[in-house]
């Protein structure tokens, strides 16, 4: 449970003035929500959620008396707008609806440690793993309530919602009034890979649209410690561990809604090199000069290429694009240079080079790296549109390449692979349903289209990917 009384007061608000706001009615604060006066006498004003209060600091808590758990706060402009209000209506810090930081990774900490041989291409895998849906709510809630950007509120919902599946079997969330949809937005964001693992651990068949995720007995349902880990979220390990279809592991990628698209740098390029290792079926059907091959070499060109995607695009772009010779680091100085707008000659050059090549492609064959707005922004002085070209040339290539885009389908569903997407709007009601599909299913579109033209920094994103379900 979330922390309250003397405890909350003595961790958040001892000897400090603090910004923050009344939280939304719970168990711990329904009908407390009202100022007393300094005498200690109860008044007709009443907080709303979302209120804002500045506790004011003191080194003294009530445990009895009028003054019982009540603290001093300012709540209005005016000088008499001063009284006091119950600890357990009063949250944690004034920013922390907008800025919750709750990713997985702060959620799964009182799961068992243990390293998976091999998940999704890779070896070795740190994964935390929950063996019943109690251990995984309990390790939720730790989270929450470690976490100071979650206000109480939060911590209190969930604690409420666990309680009632588990020991009334009663489903759904009955969301507390104060929350509005905003905030069920970003926590469904938040929580919804994590309670996946926990409708299946509940067995719950009703919260997927495919039910065999639960069909099968269930060793542990775990969660890779690296939150940049690779095309996956999560896995659930059946008990029958044989290639069956009762068996192994599920994997599955979690999104809230639709989901933004994913960077093929950590989802997929991985699992193409390691076709390349194995010299797979796929990757003997590639041609001489395919744009895959070349892309392959480039992400082995640079150091932890699943995490510097970037630096991809210009050993790429450099040498594949611009037919320059270079290895990673001198590619990745075109960049550096372009951004700093002091530009050796040789790179100077390349600039009018990319420009010379951008308007020479044919619209039909290179639709997004023809477009009007990378002609105007590589035009630009300073050539702002360089890494979108690359990046847009990149995915017009791997488009029109069909043993490519096979091979990539192919590695990406050649597993039991789910794509698992909380239905925002039953979640906004507070029942919780999962459209899961299997990927097997599924055309892929890959853009350079994230970013803007005129940001050389790409910041949205570079090369990404969208499966497309059938």
């Amino acid at each position: 449970m979330a922390t309250t009384g003397k405890d909350k007061w003595e961790k958040y608000f001892k000897n400090n003035r603090v910004e923050t706001y009344v939280k939304a009615n719970s168990s711990n604060s329904k009908d407390l929500n009202y100022i007393y006066d300094i005498t200690g006498n109860k008044t007709s004003t009443r907080l709303n959620h979302g209120h804002e209060i500045i506790v004011e600091q003191s080194g003294m808590y009530y445990d009895a008396g009028p003054y019982a758990n009540k603290v001093l706060v300012k709540y209005g402009s005016n000088p008499t707008d001063e009284g006091y209000l119950h600890i357990n209506c009063i949250d944690k810090v004034k920013n922390g609806r907008a800025t919750m930081q709750i990713e997985s990774s702060k959620l799964i900490n009182l799961g068992t440690d243990i390293t998976v041989d091999s998940l999704n291409g890779q070896t070795n895998v740190p994964c935390k793993a929950f063996s019943s849906a109690t251990d995984l709510a309990k390790s939720i809630i730790s989270g929450l309530e470690e976490e100071p950007s979650v206000p109480d509120y939060v911590t209190e919902q969930f604690t409420e919602y666990f309680a009632k599946d588990l020991v009334s079997g009663l489903k759904g969330i009955t969301w507390n009034a104060g929350i509005g949809d905003k905030e069920k937005n970003t926590l469904g964001a938040y929580l919804g890979e994590l309670l996946i693992g926990y409708m299946a651990l509940s067995k719950d068949a009703t919260a997927f649209t495919v039910p065999e995720i639960v069909a099968y007995e269930i060793d542990y349902f775990a969660v890779p410690t690296d939150p940049s880990f690779p095309g996956i979220d999560s896995f659930i390990q059946y008990k029958n561990t044989g290639v069956k279809s009762s068996g192994g592991k599920y994997l599955i990628s979690s999104k809230a809604g639709k989901g933004a698209k994913a960077s093929i740098w950590n989802n997929v390029m991985p699992l193409v090199i390691n076709a390349k290792k194995k010299n797979a079926s796929g990757w003997q059907a590639l041609s001489r000069n395919s744009v895959l091959k070349k892309l392959a070499t480039s992400f082995q060109a640079v150091p932890n290429g699943a995490t510097n995607g970037k630096k991809v695009v210009y050993h790429f772009g450099v040498n594949y694009i611009l037919k320059q010779a270079a290895n990673a680091d001198t590619a990745y100085t075109f960049f550096r240079q372009l951004k700093s707008g002091r530009l050796s000659a040789e790179n100077a050059s390349l600039i009018q080079t990319a420009r010379t090549i951008q308007a020479g492609l044919n619209k039909q064959n290179y639709p997004e790296a023809t477009k009007s707005d990378v002609t105007s922004n590589l035009n630009a002085n300073g050539a702002k549109a360089m890494t979108i070209f690359f990046c847009r040339y990149i995915a017009d290539e791997l488009m029109r390449e069909p043993e490519a885009v096979n091979l990539i389908l192919s590695c990406l569903s050649g597993k039991k692979f789910y794509q698992a997407n909380l239905n925002m709007s039953k979640w906004r009601k507070g029942e919780l349903s999962f459209s899961t599909t299997h990927v097997t299913n599924t055309t892929i579109k890959i853009t350079g289209t994230k970013s803007a033209t005129n940001n050389l920094d790409a910041n949205q994103g570079t090369v990404n990917y969208e499966l497309e379900f059938s």
